[in-house]
């Protein structure tokens, strides 16, 4: 046991004698977890502001169409706001306005979150807006744009990180 002792003594010493005398430090499993989640929301990040990147600076024309379509929706809706505010009363009103629009037939606006960016885009364009573009139902069970008032707009949290994208 002596001689254990010795031996483990000489090479501690050799150890700190020695130009490379750092101690080897172990990280924990949680380190390596936390670096993980870290690295995959970076990267989940990233490809969000890809995305956005895409409607605020479209490269596919099939994006421009969508924002096209989108800002004539809105063109129509306000001019039926003008109409009802000059021909109609608070008995004689247009009682829905839901519009329908090409976007409201593709599956990755109805069914997926990609409106969320097309509606970023739209807020971002139309900053003075006092109303929040929606794919609603309408009487019929059809999809359609509707505009809700910005005060009435309820955001989805991926709506919120994408604003929160656009800040920074």
């Amino acid at each position: 046991m002596l001689k254990a002792i010795a031996d483990f003594s000489k090479k501690l010493n050799k150890f700190n004698e020695s130009q490379e005398a750092r101690r080897i430090v172990s990280v924990s499993s949680d380190k390596v977890l936390q670096r993980k989640i870290l690295d995959s929301e970076e990267e989940r990040r990233e490809k969000l502001v890809s995305v956005l990147n895409g409607f605020l600076e479209p490269f596919s024309r099939d994006v421009e169409e969508d924002e096209e379509n989108l800002s004539k929706a809105y063109d129509l809706f306000c001019g039926i706001l003008e109409v009802q505010k000059s021909k109609g009363s608070k008995e004689t009103r247009l009682a829905d306005l839901a519009l329908k629009s090409p976007l409201c037939s593709k599956p990755e606006y109805i069914h997926g979150d990609r409106f969320s960016y097309l509606k970023v885009w739209f807020l971002k364009q139309h900053n003075d807006s006092a109303f929040v573009p929606e794919i609603c139902l309408n009487v019929q069970k059809i999809h359609c744009i509707c505009f809700v008032p910005k005060d009435e707009a309820r955001f989805s949290p991926l709506e919120k990180e994408l604003f929160g994208l656009l800040e920074m």
